[in-house]
């Protein structure tokens, strides 16, 4: 695939272009990517609108694939999304880049990546989790004689608006391309080096027909979502207002993950789990916590906590941002009020600056800090009301439950709007591919449909291609 070149003799910046079922396009329009000491690493060619509607109207009429050969190619594809020379890219080259283009920690990147590529290896397991038991994926055979509910997709096609605050996301589109869909990903302009990977390495093991890079503005976001069947949408409040009552669109919003502290387990314990929390992914993630409710003492827990966070041996686990990024973060802190805090505060590196976290806290119920979520370790301490437990974990993501009370766990386990819930010593930041991360993929993208063939019609040869 023609879709990316770099030149390290002459300095030549990283290029990233759209990459429609296998044919590159280098659109005019172009923008530079810079790394968190705002130094340009790449650069990534924006296509027009016209280019968007033409890639989806081609992604229709492509080449199809029985599942089992799609989902065999997936599996070796992840072998060269982790250890192939990728658009010119060596791993280590791969990493480097996503490391510098999102300032999340060395190793929360190569955790990341390690998880898409565990992801891609077991695919066919992931999807037959996701689905209804009772579905039968063969066409031809004892159920299907007698009569069974299969599988249906919703459509043909799915486009990805992806975000770029870390790699870990690209591990769940490709049950899509799993399950029969055509993937048009549109990547973060600030981070599409692994969507561009993760096309490339499934264009090679044959799937080539089944997913392209689309890289576009605005305007060409909009015209993808509109002419493809169905679309997921990664982005922050104004996003999911912008497109919640789509029925056809999954809005992936912020996730407003919480750590819940009862008075009855033990507060060192309950101060250092909340700290993994908050610290694991690089505090970019929906799942890294962004509040813990404490039912106690909450200026006792929130000093505790920032003097845990000041330990050296931590720091390696903190991100780096610009200059830029970071007065963009202290506005957005100046926006809360709290009822107290210990400061925003950084370090400057020969490698950029390091942002630690950053707590507060608040002797009541903050709607305004409830609803805070910054790309970096960002935590606010608020105050346990269990009378009001369905207003102070609304629509959070995951919560992980450090609770010895059963009631606790049953009034939380009631509440509907809640993605996961975790129980324990279990972090907000915990997955794993047969979990299902805020529901499975499969319930947005596809429907049971009732089958059933009689046997004497499937004597001919054209009925073995089902």
């Amino acid at each position: 695939m023609d879709s990316v070149s770099l030149n390290e003799e002459d300095g030549a910046l990283h290029q990233v272009h759209s990459c429609g079922f296998g044919k590159g396009y280098e659109a005019r329009k172009r923008s530079k990517i810079l790394d968190f000491s705002s130094t340009p690493i790449a650069e990534i060619s924006l296509a027009p609108p016209i280019y968007v509607h033409e890639l989806s109207s081609q992604a229709k009429s492509r080449k199809r694939l029985k599942l089992a050969e799609i989902q065999a190619a997936i599996c070796e594809a992840s072998d060269v999304f982790l250890n192939g020379t990728v658009c010119g890219l060596s791993p280590s080259q791969y990493m480097n880049l996503v490391h510098r283009a999102t300032g999340l920690p060395e190793s929360t990147v190569q955790h990341s990546i390690h998880y898409i590529g565990d992801a891609l290896e077991h695919i066919s397991d992931t999807v037959q989790f996701s689905l209804p038991r009772g579905l039968c994926t063969d066409l031809i055979g004892k159920d299907a004689f007698e009569g069974t509910g299969i599988v249906s997709r919703r459509g043909d096609v799915l486009s990805v608006v992806a975000a770029g605050n870390g790699p870990g996301l690209h591990a769940l589109w490709p049950q899509a391309v799993a399950l029969g869909y055509r993937v048009i990903i549109k990547p973060s302009n600030s981070e599409p080096f692994t969507a561009q990977r993760l096309v490339e390495s499934l264009s090679q093991v044959g799937l080539v027909d089944y997913v392209s890079l689309c890289c576009t503005d605005h305007k060409g976001v909009s015209t993808l979502l509109e002419t493809t069947d169905l679309g997921i949408v990664y982005g922050g409040k104004k996003t999911v207002e912008q497109y919640a009552h789509q029925p056809n669109i999954l809005v992936q919003g912020p996730g407003h993950s919480k750590v819940v502290v009862t008075s009855e387990v033990n507060q060192q314990s309950a101060i250092k789990h909340t700290a993994e929390c908050v610290m694991t992914l690089g505090g970019a993630a929906c799942v890294s916590t962004s509040v813990v409710y404490v039912d106690g003492d909450v200026e006792e827990f929130a000093t505790k906590l920032a003097d845990y966070f000041k330990r050296s041996e931590y720091e390696k686990h903190y991100p780096k941002a610009s200059d830029s990024q970071i007065e963009a973060f202290k506005q957005t802190l100046n926006l809360s009020s709290s009822s107290g805090s210990f400061g925003f505060h950084t370090t400057h590196t020969d490698d950029g600056i390091i942002v630690k976290p950053y707590v507060d806290y608040s002797l009541g119920d903050s709607e305004s800090l409830r609803h805070r979520e910054l790309p970096f370790p960002c935590v606010s301490v608020l105050p346990l009301d269990r009378d009001n437990l369905p207003s102070q974990l609304k629509g959070s993501l995951a919560v992980s439950l450090y609770s010895t009370d059963v009631s606790v766990v049953e009034d939380v386990l009631q509440l509907s709007d809640i993605g996961n819930v975790y129980v324990g010593p279990i972090p907000t930041t915990w997955m794993s591919k047969h979990v299902p991360h805020d529901g499975y993929l499969a319930e947005f993208l596809t429907k049971a449909r009732g089958y059933r063939i009689h046997k004497e019609w499937c004597i001919g040869e054209d009925f073995k291609s089902l």
